[in-house]
């Protein structure tokens, strides 16, 4: 176990909330912007903190394909990562390990759900921490859809 694992273990689960909803905090005044990459999208606090979301294609009704978040992560200026939380409600069987570049071939469909499946992803939908992460991504989400207009407004707004 290394250090960051201590870290997370003796973390209680409301503190990680805490940390979360600073950030949506920070983001909405835009204190903290976010950038998109190649997986996901960043931000970087300058002497503080590195955060990712790490997205994943997810199949739409509406648009043929979305982005999702799978994994956030929160580091410290060292490197130190303080918070990962990996949004299992939304990534399928088998599509982190191929993200993370463990299998190069494209993970198989997931099967047909258990009942057990869909209790646990009930569960996973009701934790707390998960749905601020989810929060803090939507956050992001409607920041990068905006158009250089509305940026423009927004500015303007924060005089």
């Amino acid at each position: 176990m290394n250090t960051s694992d201590y870290f997370e273990a003796l973390l209680p689960p409301y503190k990680k909330i805490d940390l979360v909803k600073k950030i949506a905090e920070k983001t909405r005044q835009g204190k903290i912007v976010w950038q998109k990459t190649v997986n996901g999208v960043a931000a970087y606090v300058p002497g503080a903190l590195r955060m990712n979301f790490v997205e994943a294609p997810w199949p739409s009704l509406l648009s043929g394909t979305n982005r999702r978040w799978v994994i956030f992560a929160v580091r410290d200026e060292a490197g130190n990562e303080l918070l990962k939380v990996e949004n299992q409600s939304s990534a399928p069987t088998g599509l982190l390990s191929g993200l993370l570049g463990s299998s190069a071939t494209p993970p198989p469909p997931p099967p047909e759900p258990s009942v057990g499946t869909m209790l646990s992803n009930l569960a996973l939908l009701s934790d707390p921490l998960t749905n601020v992460v989810a929060e803090l991504y939507n956050i992001v989400e409607n920041q990068q859809g905006k158009t250089e207009l509305d940026k423009a407004i927004d500015f303007l707004d924060k005089l």
